[in-house]
This record gives structure tokens, C-alpha cells and sequence, in this order.
């Protein structure tokens, strides 16, 4: 799918809060870091970040291309971190 047609959204500071706080993690046995809520993080910054993002568009979607629109979506709201 050609990822430059998605249109991506301005997102309010709220949007952008939910979506970073969406992924956690917790060290446990020598510093091993186990992470919660990556899909959940993924999700959301994709349905912030894209207008009229819906299920079936997503689940079209290889791994590799929700990468690449997250990375967009951040860098369009100038999350270069």
C-alpha cells in the first residue's frame, strides 16, 4: 500500500499524551525490561495520527508499513525523540 496517500492529522497535545502513555514497562529479574501495551500504542497513534483511519485499512497494513506511518505521524507533530 502506498503510504504517502494517508492524510495525516494535527494532534492535540492530549492525543499525543494518550498515545505516549499507552506504553509502559516494568524491570524485573537483572534489568530485564518487559514492555506492556505496545499494539495498544501502535493503535492509537495510528487512529490519532491518520484521518479516517478504520479497521479494514489497518488490518491491511503490513508491520512494516504502520512503522513507517507512525514515524510520519510523529515527525508531523514534531516528535523527533
Amino acid at each position: 500500500m502506498d503510504i504517502s496517500k494517508f492524510k495525516l492529522n494535527d494532534m492535540t497535545q492530549d492525543d499525543i499524551d494518550y498515545c505516549n502513555d499507552s506504553l509502559s514497562f516494568r524491570i524485573v529479574n537483572n534489568n530485564e525490561v518487559i514492555f506492556f501495551g505496545l499494539n495498544k500504542a501502535r493503535t492509537a497513534w495510528l487512529r490519532h495520527g491518520i484521518e479516517g483511519m478504520d479497521d479494514k485499512i489497518m488490518k491491511s497494513l503490513t508491520m512494516d508499513e504502520k512503522d513507517s506511518l507512525i514515524t510520519k505521524i510523529k515527525e508531523h507533530q514534531n516528535l523527533g525523540e
